[in-house]
């Protein structure tokens, strides 16, 4: 499957739908093609530095595949602990996609195939409890049978 190209309104729009209205750290992670379990980490400031946060995924995704926590966090660190708040709820799928009817999400993201995609839904108010983050992702990941690792 030949790579779609990926522009920079897209990411900005993205990046936005993920973390409008919300402050704090934004982390990115690309996981190098060359080098087993190679992970680079980046954080971002949002909103002060939303701009260099696409052009950090453009950079990154040319040698590496491109990580972005939903979440947003209170410092530099994204261990739960540190968990702010997230405007969303999402799950992903690894080659077993519904095709969507009923509760369809916000946003959907096509990873590779149409089989493989990231999930969101957009919340009226951000959450920002981790404890009901979790609860809210595993019940979506389990009862739509989706990949058990994507919360």
């Amino acid at each position: 499957m030949e790579k779609a190209a990926i522009s920079s309104s897209n990411l900005d729009a993205f990046i936005e739908f993920l973390y409008e209205g919300l402050d704090g750290y934004v982390y990115v992670a690309g996981k190098d093609r060359s080098i087993e379990n190679h992970f680079e980490q980046v954080f971002f400031q949002y909103p002060e530095q939303k701009d260099l946060i696409s052009q950090a995924i453009q950079t990154i995704s040319d040698k590496a595949d491109v990580y972005i926590a939903p979440a947003i966090f209170s410092k530099p660190d994204a261990g739960k602990e540190n968990f702010k708040a997230t405007n969303v709820v999402w799950t992903e799928f690894d080659g077993n996609a519904p095709t969507w009817e009923d509760n369809s999400p916000s946003l959907i993201i096509q990873s590779s195939d149409q089989t493989k995609q990231h999930v969101y839904w957009k919340l009226n108010e951000p959450i920002t409890s981790v404890v009901d983050l979790e609860l809210i992702n595993k019940n979506i990941t389990y009862s739509m049978g989706a990949d058990k690792g994507g919360w």
